[in-house]
């Protein structure tokens, strides 16, 4: 995905009548999430990262405006536990709404029920907070 993706994209829903959008995305498309948040501040209502590359810089994620609800393994050797640790402390130091979990016994890719690392009881927890994240933060 590239930025000019992304501004077609919400320019696109924003034409439709969209009131508020959620952005969302798994491993690389977890990465993606966070940077739309980002790119996008003023356009992007919440935004839900599952085990996706983080930006721990404070100074970088200032402008993160979103509500971040992020998913993580406590097994990922992907995304390190330290690297989840680094984010959430950066969201708070900043003031920043976040509800950051991390899934014991839970390794990278383990909401994905055709995967062998799948770990349904984490799964079914994660998309539930997930649904329930998102009517929060975005209506129905």
């Amino acid at each position: 995905m590239t930025q000019a993706n992304l501004e077609a994209a919400l320019g696109w829903l924003e034409a439709q009548g969209m009131a508020k959008v959620g952005v969302m995305g798994w491993c690389f498309g977890g990465a993606w999430t966070l940077e739309a948040a980002l790119f996008a501040p003023d356009k992007v209502d919440a935004a839900v990262i599952y085990y996706g590359r983080l930006i721990t810089d404070p100074h970088a994620l200032e402008a993160l405006q979103a509500p971040v609800l992020g998913i993580f393994g406590d097994l990922d050797q992907g995304i390190p536990l330290d690297s989840v640790r680094a984010f959430e402390a950066a969201l708070k130091e900043l003031g920043k709404p976040a509800d950051i979990r991390i899934y014991e016994g839970a390794d990278h890719a383990f909401a994905n029920p055709s995967g062998t690392r799948y770990k349904a009881d984490a799964a079914e927890d994660a998309w539930a907070r997930t649904l329930t994240f998102f009517a929060t933060h975005l209506g129905r």
